[in-house]
Formats: C-alpha cells, sequence, structure tokens
C-alpha cells in the first residue's frame, strides 16, 4: 500500500485487504480438498478473522466467506443486492450531482447580475 507522506493509511483500508486476505485464503482451502489436513493453520486464521471481525466498527458489515452453510446461490443472491444497492446509490449520486452543478449555475448568475449591477 502507498503511503503519501501528507496522509497517513487509513486504518480501514488496511482491515478490508487483510478480511479479503483471509477469505480467499478460506475458499483455497474449501476448494482445495485438503482443509483437513491443515487444521493447525486454519485454526489460525480463523483467530485472525475473529480478531479482525472484533475491532470493526458498528457500521461495517463482514461477509464471512469461510461458512461452509453458504451456498453459491446464497453468494450470487447477495451479489445481486449488492449491485441493486449499487445502481441505486449511482442513481442518487448522479441526481445530486446534477442538482449541485444546477445550484452552481444559479450563484454565478447572481454573482454575474450583481457584478453588473456593480459596474452600471
Amino acid at each position: 500500500m502507498r503511503v503519501r507522506a501528507d496522509k497517513k493509511p487509513s486504518r480501514k483500508y488496511d482491515r478490508n485487504v487483510l478480511v479479503a486476505e483471509e477469505s480467499t485464503k478460506s475458499w483455497a482451502d474449501t476448494d482445495s480438498e485438503s482443509s483437513s489436513s491443515s487444521s493447525s493453520s486454519s485454526d489460525s486464521e480463523q483467530e485472525e478473522v475473529h480478531c479482525l471481525m472484533a475491532d470493526q466498527t458498528s457500521e461495517d458489515e463482514v461477509f464471512d466467506f469461510s461458512n461452509v452453510e453458504f451456498t453459491r446461490g446464497d453468494l450470487v443472491s447477495a451479489l445481486n443486492d449488492i449491485v441493486k444497492e449499487y445502481r441505486k446509490l449511482s442513481h442518487s449520486f448522479e441526481e445530486i450531482k446534477a442538482e449541485n452543478i444546477s445550484l452552481k449555475i444559479v450563484h454565478l448568475n447572481q454573482v454575474l447580475m450583481s457584478l453588473r449591477i456593480l459596474t452600471v
């Protein structure tokens, strides 16, 4: 992770990266069918995930990919929900951005009108 001299690194970003890395490891263990032979390292990884999850703030939500109870359908459904939420937020963002531009134009017109009044 690059750190600019004028900014300190974001702990939230670090936590997200670590949780994602742990999730990837857990998926690799399940896919390889060798997770039973690596139970000690798996226990260690689980402790790290739980430690990271305990460090989360209340507004953060972590999807536990290591839980074998989740089916492909569950993951697809969760992804679809994320896409729907993204589209809704993206639409709201575009509306707010357009309103912001409109307000800036109105403000600039008011400034120009007041300058014209002052110069006359």
